[in-house]
């Protein structure tokens, strides 16, 4: 919770008024003497008050009570907060639960507090798979930041792997042990930074920072400048952030702030040779042991287009394929129409080309029944569309 200079609760999160039993409502406006705490007070009852000078870095136990009468004991770490003269603006107190039963997660009831979000592996899309000299480039710059402790700006075009970028950071970092916060830079609001001041140390993953307030770009500098708080910002930003500190229309010392560090993602077409692993990655993904493999003139069309939408549109393209493809070879006539404008009609089942055809040849060896099921069609079809293209099908692997 966050009190004021007089001890009166001016935020609570949904963690601690389930533990108390009190509607936030009920809290926020009231003296925090209403929980009763044993080791603290207001108002001269107590030394150990946040507010007199007595709170310490470490957590301490405190019994509180909660709204039907019972007894809960806490431990309890507190942060002062000041101005820029060193003058009291309040406090903000970490709260968990001690006896056993009574639930509550650290991790948890901060980004509740704080309104991020916690950051699991599940979340990880293969955004960083490959061989490519430009995504080993950017791994080496990742692993060679395993101790650096200060933010990190993370800078690339939406859809290249910015936040995946970020989680890497978290994992061979100095608070890998910690959690990950997530952050939309849209959400901040004025006083947010006071609600990341103590727990235990970890990464804030901040996103959209283009579009974080003036004053919340203002109250995030005073809390790096100061270090105040208690997690590392991994900040992700568009191409465009340096072109608006340039017009003046963003923090300039903020930036200077957040980019000491500057990991740089990579664009998907300066990378097409991950195409095929990043693919097969998706193609599981959205078909688990389905056995989905593209065509070579898939592969070709896939690489031969400028991907202005990054991995995101390689993975929405891939999903219309899939939801195409009645086989297991994903061909041309399965692309979105913008990458291949198919001359049938709507309804129709696509035309099946003469190389599509070879294509699955080849990786039957040569067995029509094999190819036609990885084109979706029936053994008597394939034969029919074979005789009427003239095709031999010894010459597709041959």
């Amino acid at each position: 919770m966050v009190v004021d200079p007089q001890g009166m609760i001016v935020a609570v999160n949904p963690t601690l008024a389930r533990l108390t039993g009190y509607a936030a409502g009920e809290l926020v406006g009231r003296s925090c003497s209403l929980l009763g705490c044993v080791s603290c007070g207001i108002q001269g009852r107590g030394e150990a008050c946040v507010l007199r000078g007595g709170a310490a870095p470490d957590s301490v136990v405190c019994q509180t009570r909660t709204k039907d009468g019972r007894r809960l004991r806490l431990a309890k770490r507190a942060r002062l907060l000041l101005d820029a003269q060193g003058r009291i603006q309040g406090a903000v107190e970490l709260l968990e639960p001690l006896a056993a039963g009574l639930g509550g997660d650290r991790e948890a009831g901060m980004a509740d507090f704080a309104g991020c979000q916690l950051v699991g592996e599940a979340e990880e899309r293969g955004c960083l798979l490959g061989r490519s000299p430009a995504i080993l480039g950017l791994l080496g710059v990742i692993d060679g930041l395993a101790a650096w402790p200060e933010p990190v700006l993370i800078r690339g075009e939406r859809g290249s792997g910015r936040q995946e970028a970020a989680q890497a950071l978290h994992r061979v970092g100095p608070w890998r042990e910690g959690p990950l916060y997530r952050l939309d830079g849209r959400r901040v609001r004025p006083g947010h930074w006071t609600l990341l001041l103590s727990g235990r140390p970890g990464d804030l993953l901040l996103t959209r920072l283009e579009c974080l307030p003036t004053v919340s770009q203002e109250g995030l500098c005073r809390a790096l400048g100061l270090g105040w708080l208690s997690v590392r910002v991994l900040a992700v930003a568009g191409e465009n952030l340096a072109a608006l500190v340039g017009r003046g229309e963003w923090s300039e010392q903020l930036y200077y702030l957040l980019s000491r560090q500057v990991v740089e993602t990579p664009p998907l077409r300066q990378r097409l040779e991950d195409l095929p692993e990043l693919a097969a990655h998706w193609l599981e993904r959205l078909a688990p042991g389905g056995g989905l493999a593209l065509a070579e003139e898939t592969i070709s069309i896939l690489a031969a287009h400028g991907w202005p939408g990054n991995l995101t549109e390689l993975a929405r393209v891939l999903g219309v394929a899939v939801a195409r493809c009645r086989g297991r070879l994903l061909l041309p006539c399965h692309l979105p129409a913008y990458l291949r404008p198919s001359p049938e009609g709507r309804g129709q089942r696509p035309v099946i080309a003469g190389s599509e055809i070879m294509a699955a040849l080849r990786q039957s060896r040569g067995n029509q029944t094999q190819a036609a099921r990885l084109l979706g069609v029936s053994r008597v079809t394939l034969w029919k569309r074979i005789k009427r293209l003239g095709l031999d099908p010894r010459r597709a692997y041959s």
